[in-house]
């Protein structure tokens, strides 16, 4: 029996064309050697940061960094910042655990504040709160656009108005957003983005794409020969470290040039298959699948039943049935994710829950399969 795949929140299904891509390149390498073979597709390299900048409405090409996980570029961003002790972090009580471990680091090592908005069981917070602790001294708001573990949508527009309004620099981790909805960061007025490639894109694993405005007070952490020069003086002293300015400051002199350009594929046939196409076609499935889990009352839904997300979470009302319910979904074939504490560990049921479970369609995912697993949803 074929499986059934709802976990492209965790990775999307690449498709034959980014797959032909990335074989290709490995191919050219085996015969010419891998910088050859990256010399000979300069043009295509050069066009990620194009189809990059045109994804997420950048300015210019220049604001794109290409990086190898999203959890990295948060990290280059959050630790790319001159955070002082005089600093205070505003965040959500909602985030992701490693952008929540990067907080608390950088809180510890910086002695900075920080103020952790309350999330409700819905995900839904206070905008005012939000407002109070920008006012009171907030200066660095770092929140995600599409939270991991249900069907929560931050209001990223909204927050960018506030954090313009008190000066705060505006960080957004887009990790469950880019892929499956429109994202424009200069409505969103970000000062940096990051996504995976993974996930809703169908990239390749170990890519994703780092966004940071021109001008943003955010510096890269780490340097080599890609990101960096030295300068002399007229007789041989090293004199100083000059850094580039653009957002390829933050990339290494390594990179894998093969999955680059599998993941730029997978943007174009992205772009091509329609945005609003891609956004209307899994939200219908996610609302679909939510409504189902919303009529069962043994089970207690993650989120709002209606949402623009493809992320569908929920747990047991009935903790001693978690194990049965994944053999369960696992006996029947079905491919979901299973999120735990750590994954959102301030925002995870405190009633002895073991697991979210996970269920992500995408707008390739048939409407058998979406059937099939609302049926089995009905009997859990």
């Amino acid at each position: 029996m074929e499986s059934m795949y709802f976990n492209n929140a965790g990775a999307g299904l690449m498709s034959k064309g980014t797959l032909r891509t990335i074989v290709d390149h490995m191919n050219l390498e085996m015969s010419v050697g891998a910088y050859k073979a990256a010399s000979t597709r300069i043009d295509e390299v050069n066009r990620f940061y194009s189809l990059a900048a045109n994804l997420i409405n950048a300015k210019s090409k220049d604001e794109i960094a290409f990086i190898d996980s999203a959890s990295r570029g948060w990290n280059l961003i959050m630790y790319g910042l001159d955070i002082k002790t005089s600093d205070v972090i505003v965040t959500l009580s909602s985030e992701y655990g490693t952008n929540l471990l990067t907080i608390y680091d950088i809180v510890k090592k910086t002695h900075c504040g920080i103020k952790v908005v309350e999330c409700n069981s819905e995900g839904k917070f206070s905008l005012d709160d939000v407002e109070q602790a920008l006012k009171s001294g907030g200066t660095i708001l770092a929140v995600s656009h599409v939270v991991a573990q249900g069907s929560i949508v931050n209001p990223v527009v909204e927050l960018g108005t506030l954090a313009q309004r008190y000066n705060a620099i505006y960080v957004v981790d887009g990790c469950q957003a880019v892929g499956q909805m429109k994202v424009d960061v200069q409505e969103i007025n970000c000062c940096a983005y990051v996504t995976a490639g993974r996930k809703w894109l169908r990239g390749p694993r170990g890519t994703g794409l780092l966004y940071i405005r021109k001008n943003a007070p955010i510096h890269t952490p780490q340097i080599d020969l890609a990101s960096a020069d030295l300068v002399f003086d007229e007789s041989g002293k090293v004199i100083d470290v000059k850094v580039r300015e653009d957002a390829k400051q933050f990339e290494l002199w390594e990179k894998n040039t093969a999955s680059l350009l599998g993941l730029a594929n997978a943007i174009q046939e992205y772009l091509d298959y329609g945005v609003e196409v891609a956004a209307g076609e899994i939200c219908a499935k996610a609302n679909y699948i939510r409504s189902c889990i919303a009529e069962n009352p043994n089970l207690i839904l993650v989120g709002s039943e209606t949402s623009t997300t493809g992320v569908a979470g929920f747990y047991m009302k009935n903790t001693t049935q978690e194990n049965l319910v994944k053999e369960t979904i696992e006996k029947e074939n079905f491919i979901v994710s299973y999120v735990c504490d750590w994954d959102c560990p301030i925002f995870f049921p405190k009633c002895g829950v073991q697991y979210v479970f996970r269920i992500s369609p995408h707008y390739y995912t048939g409407n058998e399969d979406i059937e099939a697993i609302c049926n089995l949803i009905k009997k859990l």
